[in-house]
């Protein structure tokens, strides 16, 4: 009789342990999975932000730019001169286009900005007179990327 008694009780400890081994297995598998999800989301409202601010200072360092490159001469000089003004935007472009590239990299995000593959086919007119750029602009992660035609008046 007494064999029988402690058979049900090393039964029920087994049981036990196997329900609470069970559990503690559960319960790793949906914090490791919630853990991922909101790391996921993090890096994607990052990635957003960030792109919103480059959209910004991409357009007023580039205006930047061209205001120290167009100091030099008089207005009379470039006024209404379209090459000038494209040589310039495609310097000023790629020096800028440099600074933000490695920026990003520095914070584990791909930067690009382009023009397509040739400038003045991306250059607005405003009576004649080149006004402004369209440009490409990429910003990606490993999660997501966003991209978009944006237009600088500069």
């Amino acid at each position: 009789m007494r064999s029988l008694k402690s058979n049900n009780r090393g039964q029920l400890l087994l049981i036990a342990g196997v329900v609470m081994a069970s559990s503690l297995i559960i319960m790793t598998a949906v914090n490791a999975s919630l853990y991922n999800t909101i790391t996921i989301q993090e890096k994607e409202s990052y990635v957003l932000s960030e792109y919103r601010e480059i959209r910004e200072k991409f357009g007023l360092a580039l205006q930047d730019s061209l205001e120290q490159m167009f100091q030099n001469i008089t207005k009379d000089d470039y006024h209404g001169n379209n090459d000038l003004y494209i040589d310039f935007v495609e310097t000023s472009f790629d020096l800028i286009n440099d600074k933000f590239y490695f920026f990003e990299m520095k914070h584990g995000l791909f930067f690009s900005a382009s023009y397509g593959t040739s400038i003045q086919d991306r250059i607005v007119y405003k009576n004649n007179q080149a006004d402004g750029l369209i440009v490409t602009l990429l910003l990606k992660s490993d999660a997501e990327y966003i991209t978009e035609d944006v237009t600088y008046y500069i």
